[in-house]
């Protein structure tokens, strides 16, 4: 997780490159920047932690300028679902990774009506619609959601 002390701002975070253990900084996938706002909440503790780092990066674990390594984050991912009594079996049956969150956090801006050139602006999504759609997983509870949010539009069916 590559996040610069430079990159938080107080309302967003500027992603403008990701980290990879082989090649080091780098630029996105996409080779653009982009903006994810942020609560005032989170502003706080990124702000205060980052006050505990003595290096560039928010999150780091040596004693180099660099970020922590992905598998070290994916690590204690895992426990924490342990923790909450996940098992490894249930998290594979449920396909749940530390990129579940992204496809979460996707599918509720989805499902609360926001505009795909929004979603895609926060995610980083190039302008084709197929990575958003890709990234959202709905279930019965959404679809209700949208329907009873709607229901004034029944009659047009």
């Amino acid at each position: 997780m590559s996040i610069n002390k430079k990159d938080i701002k107080r309302d967003h975070i500027i992603v403008s490159h990701s980290w990879d253990r082989k090649y080091g900084l780098k630029e996105t996938k996409t080779g653009k920047s982009r903006i994810v706002p942020i609560s005032q909440e989170l502003y706080s503790i990124l702000l205060e932690y980052s006050s505990r780092s003595i290096h560039n990066y928010i999150f780091s674990k040596t004693t180099q300028d660099k970020p922590i390594a992905n598998y070290s984050i994916r690590k204690e991912f895992y426990k924490a679902l342990e923790n909450i009594k996940i098992s490894k079996n249930e998290r594979e049956e449920r396909s749940i990774d530390f990129h579940s969150w992204r496809r979460y956090y996707n599918t509720r801006l989805v499902v609360k009506g926001y505009p795909t050139a929004i979603i895609q602006a926060i995610l980083g999504h190039s302008k084709d619609s197929n990575m958003t759609e890709h990234y959202t997983k709905l279930t019965i509870k959404d679809l209700s959601i949208v329907i009873e949010k709607n229901k004034n539009y029944r009659n047009v069916l």
